[in-house]
């Protein structure tokens, strides 16, 4: 059984939406000197990097659930895959002073000792995904702790 859980897009377009707004204004502004060949030059760079990092934050980041093993990818590199059986629990970890949360999965690696890594921002996932991971993680390993607060959010 293979589930994959993808980043909400409508964060992905309204960052691009709004970056590519201030860099056409921005270009705009630059004409009111006079024409100039650079700003178009500018706007075709921009606006290239920008379908770039649209397309890396679209379909290049999700969990990836296959059997009893998790695996995180971010823009399209995959990370290492950790057995869900091991797993011990899904916090929340205050990121940039608090002001955004990492949900990361707190395991036993090998070596018998603990490890974590993250899976995704709290905002990241619609409501809808977070509750099928963590019903899947529950399914797989019921053993797992979940942290309260980010079952409010789900449950």
């Amino acid at each position: 059984m293979k589930n994959r859980f993808y980043f909400d897009r409508s964060l992905t377009n309204g960052a691009i939406i709004i970056l590519a707004i201030a860099f056409t204004a921005m270009a705009g502004l630059s004409l009111l000197g006079g024409f100039s060949e650079r700003p178009f030059v500018f706007l075709g760079v921009v606006y290239s990097i920008l379908i770039l990092i649209w397309f890396g934050f679209a379909y290049g980041i999700y969990i990836n659930i296959e059997g009893n093993s998790l695996q995180v990818t971010r823009f399209f590199i995959k990370c290492k895959k950790v057995d869900l059986a091991k797993a011990i629990s899904i916090q929340q970890k205050p990121k940039f002073g608090g002001l955004i949360y990492e949900v990361s999965l707190q395991f036993q690696d090998n070596n018998g000792k603990i490890d974590s890594t993250g899976l995704i921002n709290k905002p990241a996932l619609k409501v809808e995904e977070y509750e099928r991971l963590v019903k899947l993680v529950i399914e797989i390993n019921k053993d797992v702790s979940i942290d309260p607060d980010l079952l409010k959010k789900v449950f």
